[in-house]
């Protein structure tokens, strides 16, 4: 099943049946959706899946598949995002950051350069993150905590 950026489930199956008629809908072919906003450098490279919100700013980096992008999100230069992450609105990545999968950065996270983020970790509200996040994390009133998956 893929995963557009609406809760509404009536309303992705409507979108999939419109876009299915122009092209074979597989994980592999499935079409980003960028607003016409979006600054982008010519040398990013970003995968499939992706849904990129107006006044985005994607420098040069690596966006591998299926992240959401919230509006005013910006990702600096030589950055790696790794797939099915959850960049919500006016976050920062800094420069030569990497991020990796399941990660959800709430509005106004910041990263700042050279930091890396492992796989399901959570940035709460306007934190700023000045040192890496490992796998199952949560960095929230300045405190990074483990996660209890069960």
């Amino acid at each position: 099943q893929y995963v557009l950026g609406d809760l509404s489930v009536r309303t992705r199956r409507k979108y999939l049946s419109f876009i299915s008629q122009y092209v074979n809908v597989t994980a592999e072919n499935f079409p980003n959706i960028v607003a016409p906003s979006v600054n982008t450098d010519c040398l990013a490279i970003i995968g499939y899946g992706n849904v990129i919100s107006h006044n985005v700013t994607i420098q040069e980096v690596s966006i591998n598949n299926f992240n959401y992008f919230g509006t005013g999100a910006v990702v600096n230069s030589w950055s790696i995002i790794g797939s099915h992450n959850v960049m919500r609105e006016y976050i920062s990545i800094g420069y030569n950051c990497a991020v990796g999968d399941l990660n959800i950065l709430d509005p106004k996270a910041i990263i700042t350069d050279n930091i890396s983020i492992g796989n399901s970790n959570i940035i709460s509200h306007a934190e700023c993150l000045f040192e890496p996040l490992h796998n199952n994390e949560l960095f929230r009133s300045g405190i990074i905590e483990q996660i209890k998956c069960e």
